[in-house]
């Protein structure tokens, strides 16, 4: 496992416990450390905004199922991993490309902090809808 899949996991599976204010952290300190710079087009090799909030949608929901379920940390990160691995098959995301692309974003932050808007956005309306199902169901 590289670096940067560990660092994502590791993002990953504490996202729900300290979730937007790790996020905010997160986007300060990339707005203060790197330098800000203009909207440039995206090279070859690097996902698209959307599809890089999308990616992280979708590992934050798996990462928050896990945490519902009463088992290890190792035993999550042993479920998590092939879940990950068959998601980037799925969508055609190579190991080299996922990599790419952080480092793209990282030295992007006006771009990156849009991705995350768009995840924070994402997952707080999947929540409400998920909440108002289950005061329905309790009734």
């Amino acid at each position: 496992m590289t670096n940067l899949e560990a660092f994502l996991m590791q993002s990953t599976i504490n996202f729900s416990k300290r979730r937007s204010s790790s996020i905010v952290l997160l986007l300060i300190g990339l707005l203060l450390f790197l330098p800000g710079c203009q909207k440039r087009k995206v090279p070859d090799g690097v996902l698209n905004q959307q599809d890089v909030a999308n990616l992280l949608v979708e590992m934050y929901v798996a990462e928050a199922k896990l945490n519902a379920i009463p088992i290890s940390r190792d035993s999550a990160l042993r479920l998590f991993q092939p879940f990950e691995q068959s998601y980037l098959r799925k969508k055609k995301v190579s190991h080299a490309v996922l990599a790419k692309t952080y480092s793209y974003y990282l030295e992007h932050p006006t771009e990156f902090e849009k991705i995350y808007d768009s995840v924070i956005d994402t997952l707080s309306l999947r929540e409400k809808r998920t909440q108002r199902r289950a005061v329905r169901y309790s009734k």
